[in-house]
């Protein structure tokens, strides 16, 4: 009898194989197929709770949460890797440095990442399909910016 392989990362279905010829691989998982199996649905395809199922509005909220947890990563790791400007902006502030980066300068673009995320979260959320989550793409825009605060 065949049995699904599933990808556990991506969260779809890869194909079919029987137990004694199922060769395991990091992401993927050997299930017996549901009774109600329909392969021109498989796309609807879900692993919960070690069970396959055809939920469509499961699976997008599956691939949402995913696509979002994601983005708070990538957000996280931008923001991370400007530690070392604002050490910079710090230290060459303490020097008198002129024409330097200030350290308003890093945490505006600091910001600006995090009302990029913010955005991102919010887009994906929104989506109505697997295939457009999955294709979804985020970055810094200057609408994300945050402008100069005015001179008192």
């Amino acid at each position: 009898m065949n049995h699904a392989v599933y990808n556990i990362e991506t969260e779809s279905f890869e194909g079919y194989s029987r137990p004694d010829s199922f060769v395991p691989a990091p992401s993927l998982v050997l299930v017996p197929l549901p009774p109600d199996w329909d392969e021109s649905t498989a796309a609807d395809a879900v692993l919960v709770d070690g069970t396959l199922i055809l939920d469509a509005s499961e699976k997008l909220a599956r691939v949402k949460a995913r696509r979002i947890a994601k983005i708070k990563r990538e957000a996280a790791l931008l923001i991370s890797a400007t530690d070392w400007r604002v050490t910079r902006a710090n230290e060459q502030a303490a020097l008198l440095i002129v024409g330097a980066e200030t350290v308003e300068e890093v945490l505006r673009a600091r910001e600006a990442i995090r009302r990029a995320s913010n955005r991102a979260e919010s887009e994906v959320s929104g989506l109505a399909s697997v295939a457009a989550v999955q294709a979804y793409t985020w970055g810094v825009t200057v609408a994300d910016e945050v402008e100069e605060a005015p001179p008192f």
